[in-house]
């Protein structure tokens, strides 16, 4: 892992009814399509329109990687999304990714982009963050985890 000064954060979108369960307790797996290429441990969220906004910075305990049928096998109970829902979203991937949520830290209000991101616009489906925007990410979770 790296150390903090030089750590990497993930920019992730994710919509508001799965940000809910999240916030909630519900959702203890984020699922995607492809696999993070560096070594994060910060999940920054970012909430779908209409909220539009970062909500929440989320510590990843780890990542699974295996077939679509395999992922939903492990992690189903603790997904909060129905298998149909699952299914249609990885349609014929071979892999499919659960990031593991650890400590969850709500932001008290939701934080725009912009201010941690100057000019930036949402990622489909996520993006980098390093420098002084990684290390507002880290602050954000020490300030703010739960659990």
């Amino acid at each position: 892992m790296a150390n903090r000064e030089t750590e990497e954060a993930v920019l992730v979108s994710v919509h508001p009814r799965y940000v809910r369960a999240i916030l909630e307790g519900k959702k203890r797996f984020e699922f995607r399509k492809v696999k993070f290429q560096r070594d994060v441990r910060i999940i920054v969220v970012y909430a779908t329109a209409p909220i539009s906004a970062i909500v929440a910075v989320i510590e990843i305990a780890n990542l699974h990687e295996d077939t679509p049928p395999n992922i939903w096998k492990k992690c189903a109970s603790a997904g909060a999304i129905r298998a149909d829902w699952f299914f249609d979203y990885f349609g014929a991937c071979d892999i499919a990714v659960a990031i593991e949520l650890a400590r969850v830290a709500p932001l008290s209000q939701p934080v725009p982009l912009r201010d941690v991101l100057p000019g930036a616009t949402a990622p489909r489906s996520f993006r980098y963050l390093s420098g002084q925007s990684a290390q507002w990410a880290r602050s954000a979770l020490e300030a703010h985890a739960i659990g």
